[in-house]
């Protein structure tokens, strides 16, 4: 599924790192435009947005996302 360019508010419902040493975050976006929808990390901010979205899942926190091209740009925790 594509989705739009822009900021969103998301559930995090998994993520985990991938063989090239990005990673993917299946996200959920809280308005309703997206489900269930893994998007890609590239590798310079993987770690990071990784760490961030394990916290999300065991928090539960939700993030705020910015997605292009169906890749993450900026990852953060909302509290």
């Amino acid at each position: 599924m594509a989705v739009n360019d822009g900021w969103y508010v998301c559930k995090v419902d998994a993520t985990g790192p991938i063989e090239n040493a990005g990673a993917y975050v299946m996200l959920t976006d809280t308005g309703g435009k997206f489900s269930n929808t893994w998007i890609y990390v590239p590798l310079q901010i993987a770690t990071m947005v990784n760490e961030t979205a394990i916290a999300c899942v065991q928090g539960p926190y939700n993030a705020f996302v910015y997605i292009s091209g169906n890749t993450i740009g900026r990852f953060h925790l909302l509290a």
